[in-house]
């Protein structure tokens, strides 16, 4: 739960209260206790807070976003453990694109900033060893403030492209009365038909065509030891253009990991020191000269820096094919959207504004929305399920011989399909929508305050 104490955009001052919700386990056969609410921690943030991140509840571990208006960057706030009154604040010095989508992952004892542009994605890394050296303690006073102790680059930074479908064919057309000399040509490979992906270009660019709201989805069920967890982007992408009231609106579905890919000597890689005040030490101190180095897959590097400096490992790659590989909801719709109320700030004040909201939800690999249709079908619900992670078999062969191809269908995206639902579900009264994959469910809540689970297959 949050509470803003102070609004302006310069000098927002926000609290926030972390509450656990606990069940009671039914005793004998007497009604069930209602859920309790318990408090877990309190504490502030200054600036406009973007998002808050539960990293790893079993820690106690805790990170939110904040814009820092002065500089258009991205703080980091962290509490690293919520039952010790200590925070660190630092700003990443990352900019904050309003075309960006953001999340936050923990990933081997480091906290890493995945942010996603049009055309392409970067991780940036910071290990908990080297926040905890910026720990500051908080006050138990009502006037306490916390403030950004330092401006702290990542110790490591990855970019990978994404890769886009190939455009359409365009069909040639022979004139009457004339024919085309064919020429014989040595058999190709079905990879080298195409250009390699990288070089497609974004069907859906910015602009015309922004992020509306961005999801991004953990793998939620276990994985072997040696067998990186995924993570799945799913990106609304609307154009208000033609109708700035209604819009038309695409999916955009990708898969990643932490990291983004692997090295295997094919990476641009780059590692560079820059000395900031206050970047020595975790009291504020130090001084450290700067220097810029290129280095080897090894990780030898050449070049002098001080033992103060805090040195950027920045690496571009390729990234993963099967990972970076976007699907996409080609076909333009009209998701539904509810109108929400929320206070701003105004010239004369705080003032009431209205935001609307899709009604669209995901989980691993599939999304949920519910949409405008034409004037005889009216509103349905709609479900689509992106195909899954390409695998090394394309391009080699089955157990037959036979060479194995993806199929067409798979190279823009998923099949689209419309969900049916009980009589009594008016989808003119949807409020929320959720989607539950491990139970193959979709739940929705009206306006009267019923609530409907609806299990498919």
């Amino acid at each position: 739960m949050a509470k803003v104490l102070r609004r302006s955009y310069e000098d927002r001052l926000m609290e926030f209260v972390l509450m656990k919700l606990y069940f009671p386990s039914p005793e004998g056969s007497g009604p069930p206790s209602p859920p309790t609410f318990t408090k877990l921690a309190t504490f502030k943030t200054f600036g406009v807070v973007m998002n808050v991140f539960l990293l790893d509840p079993s820690l106690r571990l805790l990170s939110a976003f904040v814009w820092v208006a002065s500089s258009n960057t991205i703080a980091l706030f962290t509490l690293l453990d919520w039952d010790v009154p200590e925070y660190v604040f630092i700003d990443t010095d990352i900019e904050c694109s309003v075309s960006s989508n953001w999340s936050c992952i923990l990933h081997k004892e480091q906290i890493v900033i995945h942010s996603e542009e049009s055309d392409h994605a970067n991780q940036y890394f910071y290990p908990l060893s080297l926040l905890r050296r910026f720990n500051r303690p908080i006050q138990d006073s009502e006037n306490f403030v916390p403030s950004i102790s330092t401006k702290l680059d990542p110790s490591m930074t990855m970019t990978a492209p994404f890769l886009f479908p190939s455009p359409p064919a365009t069909p040639q057309t022979t004139l009457p009365g004339t024919f085309e000399a064919v020429e014989d040509e040595p058999a190709t490979d079905n990879a080298s038909d195409n250009p390699p992906p990288s070089l497609n270009p974004n069907p859906f660019p910015l602009p015309p065509w922004y992020p509306e709201s961005a999801h991004f989805v953990r793998q939620w069920w276990p994985t072997l030891p040696t067998i990186p967890r995924l993570s799945c982007t799913v990106v609304l992408l609307s154009d208000h253009e033609v109708s700035p009231e209604r819009g038309r609106f695409v999916l955009a579905q990708h898969y990643f990991r932490v990291p983004l890919f692997e090295l295997d000597g094919d990476e641009h890689i780059r590692y560079q020191t820059e000395s900031r005040p206050g970047s020595g030490s975790g009291s504020g101190s130090g001084s450290g000269s700067a220097s810029s180095a290129s280095s080897s897959r090894s990780g030898s590097f050449s070049g002098a820096s001080s033992e103060n400096s805090l040195g950027t490992l920045t690496i571009a790659g390729g990234g993963d094919h099967a990972m970076m590989k976007v699907w996409y909801v080609s076909e333009p719709f009209e998701v539904v959207c509810v109108v929400d109320g929320v206070d701003e700030d105004g010239e004369g004040g705080q003032v009431q504004a209205e935001r609307p909201r899709p009604l669209m939800a995901v989980d691993f690999g599939h999304a949920v929305w519910v949409e405008n249709g034409t004037a005889t079908t009216g509103k349905r619900l709609r479900f689509v399920s992106f195909p899954p992670i390409a695998t090394e078999r394309d391009g080699l062969y089955d157990a037959n011989g036979e060479r194995w191809i993806r199929g067409p269908q798979t190279d823009v995206g998923g099949t689209v399909r419309t969900l049916d639902i009980p009589e009594e579900l008016d989808l003119n009264t949807v409020e929320t929508i959720n989607i539950d994959q491990s139970q193959g469910a979709v739940i929705l809540s009206v306006k009267s305050g019923k609530i409907f689970i609806l299990c498919y297959e």
